[in-house]
């Protein structure tokens, strides 16, 4: 019970440095960028969507809920930048990874926008069955 204890304690310091990192690559600060931010951004404006994958320690405390990350995406429909904004720390890494894997249409579908870069949130849900 000890042992498991300590496992448990270890893998939750481990991720609290990869958080710590994750945090430091992906920044949320996009002040560098001239961006065009978009509130409601439509299901129809992706190409690819992918999801989130728990990590071993997420998914050891069992941590559920929803995190936001925000996200900038070039006017190729690349996301450049991503960062998680709200969320349980545990989760926020692996939401972060998904949304940089994500792919949206030129322009968000804006044509003849002369935007170079967007700015929006991605909302994933984390629960365990």
């Amino acid at each position: 019970m000890i042992l498991r204890q300590t496992i448990k304690f270890f893998i939750l310091i481990i991720s609290m440095v990869v958080l710590c990192n994750a945090q430091k690559n992906y920044g949320c600060d996009f002040s560098d960028y001239k961006t065009f931010t978009i509130v409601n951004l439509h299901s129809g404006k992706t190409i690819t969507e992918v999801p989130p994958e728990y990590s071993p320690a997420a998914r050891s405390v069992r941590a559920q809920g929803q995190v936001v990350v925000k996200i900038l995406i070039d006017k190729k429909g690349n996301v450049k930048k991503a960062c998680a904004t709200q969320g349980h720390p545990l989760l926020q890494p692996a939401a972060t990874k998904a949304a940089l894997d994500w792919k949206f249409k030129p322009n968000l579908g804006f044509k003849g926008s002369k935007v170079r870069y967007f700015t929006t949130y991605l909302l994933f849900n984390f629960k365990l069955d």
